[in-house]
């Protein structure tokens, strides 16, 4: 599904949670950032895997989102469509393995 905004998309995502959530960081009525805010205090979504897109690949500092807000991956524009599926595609099948117990 897609979103013109970060309102609707928290809209939809309410409605019927995806596997993954592609986001840009720059988007009005509600940034990326703020719609990963609201997913972690969620709790139907709050362990969602976030891709966040941005220009401002320089300004964003991966670590700090990836403790902060638990952003799985920060791509950087201008990014490979190609890429940009094989990230998404590895993400949900790395989320879909169960935890191995004991080791």
């Amino acid at each position: 599904r897609c979103a013109n905004d970060g309102q609707e998309a928290w809209e939809l995502i309410q409605q019927s949670p995806p596997d993954i959530l592609v986001t840009d960081y720059q988007m009005p009525r509600m940034n990326g950032m703020q719609l990963v805010e609201q997913l972690r205090q969620h709790p139907p979504t709050a362990d969602m895997p976030v891709v966040m897109l941005t220009a401002k690949g320089f300004e964003l500092k991966e670590s700090q989102l990836q403790s902060d807000l638990r952003i799985t991956k920060l791509v950087a524009k201008p990014f490979s469509p190609r890429e940009l599926l094989m990230t998404v595609v590895q993400i949900v099948e790395e989320s879909a393995v169960p935890a191995s117990i004991g080791g």
